[in-house]
């Protein structure tokens, strides 16, 4: 998970909130990012100053939780907690992701400020607001490594929990975009169709929500798929608006697939963990395919 933040005096209209950006639209920084940008990191800091003061980062790449800190003439290092990692990561990604849902009052004269999620980013000026909390965020964690101040460093937690919380109230109804994906595999109980896909938006290895249907023996009939697709759209578009915007459920990295079996009588809740996340499988039956059931047996 790499991001950015990037400094430099520019007399231009102040935010508070980010605006999307796209990196490649910012080629007269190329050299800068080219020079402290580090590709094998998991977040990047990084400040372009005018005039370079020994004191202020130039850099703060957290990578496996170590964070290490360069400025002018010096580097630092230390590691954070798990928690830290978290919620830094989640504040990147909220921020960025939320972007184009925010309202952006615009003021006056100040510093630009960049920050990336991968490869996508978001701008603001003279930050106010969010914006200008986040901002401090970052400073303060590339501040407490230079002065070697663990207590410092992991107080920054709160802040960065209640800031990406703040960003995920931005989402509006309709995100994320349900990939649609008809396959028709063949097992043991017959035949099994993969209606409802929904990843990541930045495509993670895991997918966080799915709807599968399984057919005894040869029951399932082709044009099952486009019938189950208009019949359960609306109901699953609620469920993933839940599962990424309005709750913690995808930010936990918890995983739910929802088998919908006729055998059952009742819903069967499975847990079980697969490589740092939580494995949600639920066989109910179609009557039970509402949103407000499917969210209820994630709670």
């Amino acid at each position: 998970m790499l991001f950015a933040l990037s400094f430099f005096n520019e007399t231009v209209s102040a935010q508070q909130a980010f605006t999307p950006i796209s990196k490649d639209a910012y080629n007269i920084y190329g050299k800068f990012f080219d020079k402290n940008f580090d590709e094998s990191a998991d977040v990047n800091f990084l400040i372009s100053q005018s005039v370079m003061s020994p004191d202020i980062p130039v850099s703060v790449v957290l990578r496996k939780r170590t964070v290490k800190v360069r400025t002018d003439d010096k580097e630092y290092s230390m590691q954070c907690s798990p928690e830290l990692y978290k919620t830094l990561n989640l504040l990147a990604k909220h921020a960025v992701q939320t972007a184009s849902f925010a309202n952006r009052k615009e003021g006056f004269d100040g510093v630009t400020y960049f920050l990336f999620y991968y490869y996508d980013g978001v701008a603001c000026w003279s930050p106010d607001g969010i914006c200008e909390k986040a901002v401090s965020v970052f400073n303060e964690v590339g501040e407490a490594v230079i002065a070697n101040d663990r207590e410092r460093l992991e107080k920054q937690i709160g802040a960065a929990d209640s800031l990406y919380h703040l960003f995920k109230t931005y989402y509006r109804e309709g995100y994320p975009v349900i990939q649609k994906v008809v396959a028709i595999l063949s097992d043991n109980q017959g035949k099994r169709l993969d209606l409802f896909t929904v990843d990541d938006s930045f495509g993670l290895p895991l997918t966080t929500f799915s709807v599968e249907f399984k057919f005894p023996g040869d029951s399932f009939r082709e044009e099952y798929g486009k019938q189950y697709l208009e019949r359960y759209e609306s109901t699953l578009k609620k469920v993933a608006y839940w599962i990424y915007a309005q709750s913690d459920f995808a930010d936990n990295s918890n995983v739910a697939t929802f088998i919908v079996d006729e055998s059952v009588s009742e819903p069967i809740v499975t847990k079980s963990d697969s490589y740092g996340s939580h494995i949600y499988e639920i066989r109910l039956k179609a009557s039970d395919l509402t949103a407000e059931k499917m969210i209820s047996l994630l709670q």
